[in-house]
């Protein structure tokens, strides 16, 4: 219907502008999908939540039965005292006997057959000997157990091991380097059919041996079990499980300078039909937090909640996710042209945009993970591809 109709104008169409004036990105989760009203509103993103399963995350000091707190034994925590990875004073100092057999911190959590975990915890060394070390260790029973050794002295791992058959297919492991002595290290495995059920015990696991009988302490910090195959956004947590909405990160785009197109792609020859979606945006100024950014954009597939100029939100890739598919970084010549980026995301979807609930384009601040500056951020990792955040692909 024309705008210069009467009945256009009451449809708002005298408003209506063109142009998208912000933008929120995410890592496509390919085990996520969406949950949509009649009306073809997307009102939930199921499997796009970040759940840490532990209580007390970054409280090791808090101790009990070791059902929803910490439990050590022949161990010691002092609480907030030093600076953790995302700068607060908040990082605990565990003190492992070297006198005893065994010197340990744990917590208890009970375990679901055929589900994919992973264990992960920021730790920095305090004085610890060179040759020392504590094992990181999920431990159902003697028969179900998958663990490395830690060396917080040299920031090093080794002994990557598992029992076979309890633990489903081949678990995987990753260190990942945040700066100031602080190391992401994460186990992640499956648990087959035959993994005991009841508690299973989520270990900083220390012998008299392995300290070679002289007292020990590093710093831990932002301990993690989450449902999932790769260590995600560090969700804190006090005395329960703590779920946060998937982490989006919003760009503020400059004004008239980004746009989506949905092109119907139809055959009658072929008898298929799916929806190009077509994303494009610029970030000014070059960077080496952007350069990165984008890198790592176009490893890995992404979710984008798009708000145009007349109030709606759409959500792009949700069914397949977004592709990066051009982008170019340039200086310009003359002082007036555009010192940037120019990117551009392509999804071949199932089915039309849909329209987003506004809770869900609200981008989380939950989470420590963004970009570091330009060779702060190295890892190692077993059976994995190196990711940096904000888009972290899943391990290979």
């Amino acid at each position: 219907m024309s705008c210069a109709l009467t009945a256009g104008y009451a449809l708002g169409c005298r408003n209506s502008v063109g142009g998208v004036y912000s933008l929120s990105l995410a890592n496509f989760n390919p085990t996520g999908s969406v949950t949509t009203n009649g009306s073809g509103t997307v009102t939930w993103l199921n499997g796009y939540g970040l759940e840490n399963l532990l209580s007390y995350s970054q409280q090791l000091d808090f101790s009990g039965n070791g059902t929803n707190s910490w439990q050590y034994v022949s161990a010691s925590v002092s609480a907030n005292t030093t600076a953790a990875p995302d700068g607060t004073t908040t990082a605990e100092t565990v003190t492992f006997s070297g006198t005893p057999a065994e010197s340990y911190v744990r917590q208890l959590e009970a375990l679901t057959i055929g589900t994919t975990y992973t264990y992960s915890a920021f730790i920095k060394n305090n004085n610890f000997a060179a040759s020392r070390y504590v094992t990181f260790t999920v431990y159902g029973n003697a028969s179900a157990e998958v663990s490395f050794r830690i060396y917080p002295n040299a920031g090093t791992i080794s002994n990557f091991t598992y029992t076979s058959g309890t633990i489903a297919a081949t678990p995987t492991y990753k260190q990942e380097s945040y700066g100031n002595g602080w190391n992401r290290y994460s186990l992640t495995f499956t648990t087959a059919s035959s993994f005991p059920t009841g508690s299973t015990s989520l270990f900083f696991y220390a012998t008299s041996a392995t300290l070679g009988a002289t007292n020990s302490s590093m710093h831990i910090w932002g301990v993690q079990l989450e449902r999932g195959s790769y260590a995600s956004y560090y969700v804190p947590t006090v005395a329960t499980s703590s779920y946060v909405g998937y982490p989006f990160f919003k760009y503020e785009l400059p004004r008239n300078t980004a746009s989506i197109v949905q092109t119907k792609q139809a055959s009658a020859e072929n008898g298929t039909l799916f929806y190009q979606q077509d994303l494009n945006f610029v970030e000014n100024k070059l960077s080496i937090g952007l350069r990165n950014e984008f890198r790592r954009l176009a490893e890995t597939k992404s979710l984008a909640i798009v708000a145009d100029r007349n109030g709606n939100k759409w959500i792009l890739g949700s069914d397949t996710g977004l592709e990066l598919t051009a982008g170019n970084a340039q200086t310009g010549i003359n002082q007036g042209d555009r010192n940037g980026y120019d990117i551009t995301l392509t999804g071949l979807e199932s089915y039309p945009m849909m329209a987003v609930q506004e809770g869900l384009a609200t981008p989380a601040n939950e989470g420590i993970e963004g970009y570091l500056p330009d060779g702060q951020r190295t890892q190692s990792s077993g059976n994995a591809e190196p990711g940096a955040a904000p888009f972290v692909p899943e391990p290979g």
